[in-house]
């Protein structure tokens, strides 16, 4: 009896790994499959790009940057700094109020944020 049991035991284990190798085999060659349509489309790239200009690249303002263009990207980041403390400090208020609604804050006031350009 104990011959039966181990004999659909092996035969069960030998269909799973069957199963396990037609599974893998079927996933390699769908991998083959994207590694050929991905070269193809590399090589559609790769000639592509022959024809069109180079792009120019962006100015971007550095250390040695012209002084107009030095000065508008400070006076910007300024502009941008001012905003957002801004911003903050109406989170702050409208947070401190709801505290108050809910007698979580006394009357203290919200402390103030705000930037002032040149801070």
């Amino acid at each position: 009896m104990w011959w039966l049991i181990w004999v659909v035991l092996v035969l069960a284990a030998l269909g799973a790994g069957v199963l396990l190798a037609l599974r893998l085999w079927r996933q390699l060659q769908a991998l083959g499959r994207e590694a050929s349509a991905l070269s193809a489309a590399a090589e559609r790239l790769e000639g592509a790009g022959d024809d069109a200009a180079p792009a120019r690249p962006r100015h971007v303002p550095g250390v040695v940057g012209e002084e107009s263009t030095l000065d508008r990207a400070r006076a910007t980041r300024e502009r941008v700094k001012v905003a957002r403390s801004r911003q903050r400090q109406g989170r702050l208020e409208r947070s401190a109020a709801r505290w108050r609604r809910h007698g979580l804050l006394d009357a203290t006031p919200a402390p103030s944020v705000v930037r002032t350009p040149g801070d």
